[in-house]
């Protein structure tokens, strides 16, 4: 007989039977942030309907076209800047604004060191394709392996290494080009992972610097990891506009998935995964299962029955094939290549992010916030 997998010292298949999921999509109780009203409905559901009961897709698009306008031809080389993963979602991205809107595009990639292969040939598909401009930027190895145990180690994630790695540089780059424009695909709708599940919409400077604890030298973090206060001070007088795409056009994923099969041939992972592009991704979502008993899977399908692009129905039925509660073949691997012992792996389930003091709690950005909240109403 199979063992059972423990999630925080219990059975999480006895867990499971007992689990209550909002009527409408499926978030199970338990949640971080979770709450049901009379009806069993939950406020994630609650704050999707106040958001798009004013989406207006022709309005947001009109929009989108002045903006897209007043920065077009504006600098010698390229209009807009993206980051590209090489995932569906940045792909997409690439696609609209250079074939559709006809924007100078320069895409940046990020080498992690574990970029799967769909990936890597989905990439040089699209940009043989479009001739866009392209970058790759690959930080050495020895100093992207120390920030992965760090991470792991202190904070029980290791995913903010390549998020402020890829990050920096765009910004980097957009300012260096004379560039006004950044954009990516994250969804307000559709990417709505609790941040006490995930560092990303937690992360800051502080937050950063505080896993670090000086461990490697800021000289080697500078440009690459880290802004000085100077370079701070231009982007926040460069007026760079950091602009989600799917918040002007429809992001309906079946449709996008057709498009880019058209157009470009595009490759994916056999087993449906949400991010096919990196292939630690699987470990990181298995990690948060260990943790709390499910991962981003389950968010990111719920979204999707909210925003109608799933039945409740069938997304119950895939979170039972592709939730991360199997153990990745992948994860032996993955932590031999960033040093790290299965005994460290299991301790790392007990740590978290927000342990770890962010901006938000340092007594500063408080007075910061105050005075410009006061400075607004003067």
């Amino acid at each position: 007989m199979e063992k059972a997998l423990m999630v925080r010292g219990e059975n999480y298949a006895t867990k499971e039977k007992k689990a209550r999921r909002c009527n409408r999509c499926i978030l199970p109780l338990g949640y971080p942030g979770l709450s049901f009203d009379k009806s069993g409905v939950c406020n994630f559901c609650k704050a999707y309907d106040l958001a798009v009961r004013t989406r207006n897709y022709e309005v947001s698009r009109r929009a989108l076209a002045r903006i897209l306008d007043k920065h077009r031809g504006r600098s010698r080389n390229y209009d807009c800047v993206i980051g590209m993963s090489g995932g569906k979602d940045s792909t997409y991205v690439l696609y609209l604004l250079s074939e559709v809107f006809h924007m100078r595009v320069l895409a940046v990639h990020f080498d992690n060191g574990f970029v799967s292969p769909y990936a890597k040939r989905n990439l040089e598909k699209v940009v043989a394709k479009l001739g866009v401009g392209f970058i790759t930027v690959r930080h050495d190895w020895p100093t992207m392996r120390e920030m992965y145990k760090m991470f792991l180690r202190r904070a029980g994630e290791f995913c903010t290494p390549c998020n402020v790695g890829i990050s920096i540089p765009i910004l980097k780059f957009a300012m260096e080009e004379g560039v006004r424009l950044v954009f990516s695909g994250v969804s307000r709708i559709l990417d709505v992972a609790s941040p006490r599940m995930y560092a990303s919409k937690y992360l800051d400077r502080c937050y950063f610097l505080n896993v670090i604890n000086g461990q490697i030298p800021r000289d080697m973090l500078h440009g690459r990891f880290l802004q000085s206060w100077m370079e701070i001070l231009r982007r926040a007088t460069s007026h760079v506009m950091w602009l989600k795409l799917p918040d002007y056009v429809e992001w309906d994923i079946k449709n996008i998935r057709k498009i880019l099969r058209r157009e470009f041939g595009w490759e994916e992972d056999p087993n449906g995964k949400f991010h096919a592009d990196c292939m630690a991704s699987d470990i990181k979502d298995y990690l948060v299962y260990r943790r709390w008993g499910f991962s981003d899977v389950t968010a990111k399908l719920a979204a999707l029955v909210r925003d109608r692009q799933l039945t409740r129905q069938e997304a119950l039925e895939r979170v039972k094939s592709e939730e991360a509660n199997k153990e990745p073949d992948f994860l032996d691997d993955f932590l031999n290549k960033i040093g790290i012992s299965r005994t460290e792996f299991e301790n790392s389930i007990d740590k978290t992010h927000t342990r770890i003091p962010n901006c938000r709690e340092c007594w500063w950005f408080g007075s910061f916030s105050l005075a410009k909240r006061l400075f607004k109403r003067a």
